[in-house]
């Protein structure tokens, strides 16, 4: 079980750039490893097992999961939807 909110992750960036000061590596590394992190969190649709194999080095088919996780289980799908007609509005918003 994950416990999560977006707040957790602003709080563990700004304990990542305190505890690393001046090691630019280390400080890369450990921002690389939360995004990771943080985008297994926000994933409302790529199967669980899959996210956590892949992470190990392992591969695994989502079709073998059985609806075991939350995101199999829920089975939602997204949909790609063309909002250049609405940015488009925005932009010009924006520039009046």
């Amino acid at each position: 079980i994950v416990y999560y909110s977006f707040k957790d992750s602003k709080t563990l960036e700004k304990l990542i750039t305190t505890s690393c000061g001046r090691n630019d590596a280390r400080l890369a590394e450990n921002m690389a490893l939360l995004a990771q992190m943080i985008s297994y969190c926000e994933d409302k649709f790529t199967c669980r097992r899959v996210l956590q194999l892949n992470y190990l080095g392992e591969s695994f088919k989502a079709e073998s999961c059985g609806k075991t996780c939350d995101n199999c289980a829920n089975e939602r799908q997204y949909k790609l939807l063309d909002c250049g007609h609405e940015t488009k509005k925005i932009i010009d918003i924006l520039n009046d």
